[in-house]
């Protein structure tokens, strides 16, 4: 595989773990991120997900191709960049922030889930993160202020692809650099040799983040939420 098609593969795979699952010859998830797929991130026909799904679902098409969709059937789009650091390269990552830690603690991952649902600014189903706690290949990670969870992160490893997702920071603390200091954290944790590529995908917010730390885009991709 390449650069692409790991980064694409370990997001495939960080979904179905997320609750998504093959149905009619594609991959969706009935709860949140609602996300409908192929494993290529080819474009899907849109009008026959629609008959098919239910009409108070919400749907969510995500695909590498750029989408042309009339905009009275199309309710909300974003773009990303996918982006991977490799570390095929002699590279010292010295980040280790004392302040951000791993989450086990069952009693805290609703505190996680608001601060992260409050960072993207929409809401984040808390059975879904609960699903990423009983596989050994996904880390949730915490930046703590006095107890208070103020950032947050997911880890995914899929063979030596480390996907890192939902790197976000709570509206009250955005500003004082707390996803540079997560990100050089877990990348200072990284154990080389076993992983050779660290991939994500990013909004043009932390796009200038992911850059800096040595990332370069690799394709786009498309969400495409359906009316």
């Amino acid at each position: 595989m390449d650069q692409l098609q790991k980064n694409l593969n370990n997001l495939h795979h960080f979904w179905l773990t997320l609750g998504g699952q093959f149905k009619n010859g594609h991959f969706e998830q009935e709860i949140w991120p609602n996300h409908f797929w192929l494993k290529d991130y080819s474009l899907l026909d849109a009008h026959k997900i629609q008959q098919r799904a239910n009409l108070h679902k919400k749907i969510v098409l995500a695909t590498i191709e750029k989408p042309c969709f009339d905009a009275e059937n199309t309710k909300q789009s974003v773009s990303l960049e996918i982006m991977n650091l490799g570390l095929d390269r002699n590279i010292n990552f010295s980040g280790f922030c004392p302040d951000v830690k791993q989450l086990t603690d069952l009693h805290l991952i609703q505190n996680w889930v608001d601060t992260c649902s409050k960072a993207f600014g929409y809401q984040i189903d808390i059975v879904a993160i609960k699903n990423l706690l009983n596989n050994p290949n996904a880390r949730l990670f915490a930046y703590l202020d006095k107890g208070f969870i103020a950032g947050t992160a997911i880890s995914y490893q899929t063979g030596d692809v480390l996907g890192l997702h939902q790197v976000g920071v709570h509206p009250n603390y955005q500003g004082m650099g707390i996803a540079k200091k997560m990100m050089s954290h877990i990348l200072a944790e990284l154990k080389l040799p076993d992983i050779k590529q660290v991939s994500l995908q990013a909004s043009k917010a932390g796009l200038k983040l992911y850059q800096q730390l040595g990332f370069i885009s690799l394709a786009t991709l498309y969400k495409v939420q359906l009316q």
